[in-house]
């Protein structure tokens, strides 16, 4: 058995305690340069299966997007031909695709991080 620190597992003191769990969510929300606001949630696929199943505007990315995960961390999932890696999407994951970079004057050139920078803060009504 591997060594523990007791001090890292501590047991709960006498109360009573409320255990809520949510519902599992069954779409993942997509933004950015999309025609879609949401797709259907799909187990063991990689994030290509959803850029495939979506129409992508003109001037959106093919290459790459971004994952932001229900617990706030930001993944960048390479989806092109060239770069194409394995990524599957968790449960309550937002789908952020960004646009082209080389459509872009060198003045935007940060605006797909300062978009996600601003969907990690979305409040959701």
């Amino acid at each position: 058995f591997p060594v523990t620190k007791k001090s890292l597992n501590p047991l709960l003191s006498a109360g009573q305690y409320k255990l809520l769990v949510n519902v599992r969510p069954t779409v993942v929300q997509l933004e950015g340069l999309v025609a879609e606001k949401n797709i259907a949630l799909a187990d063991a696929v990689s994030v290509v299966h959803y850029l495939d199943s979506v129409s992508v505007l003109d001037g959106g990315s093919s290459s790459y997007l971004y994952i932001i995960t229900a617990a706030g961390k930001v993944l960048i999932a390479k989806t092109g031909l060239w770069n194409n890696t394995y990524q599957e999407v968790s449960p309550g994951s937002l789908l952020f695709v960004p646009f082209e970079q080389r459509f872009l004057p060198e003045a935007f050139s940060d605006i797909n991080e300062q978009i996600v920078e601003l969907l990690l803060r979305k409040v959701v009504a």
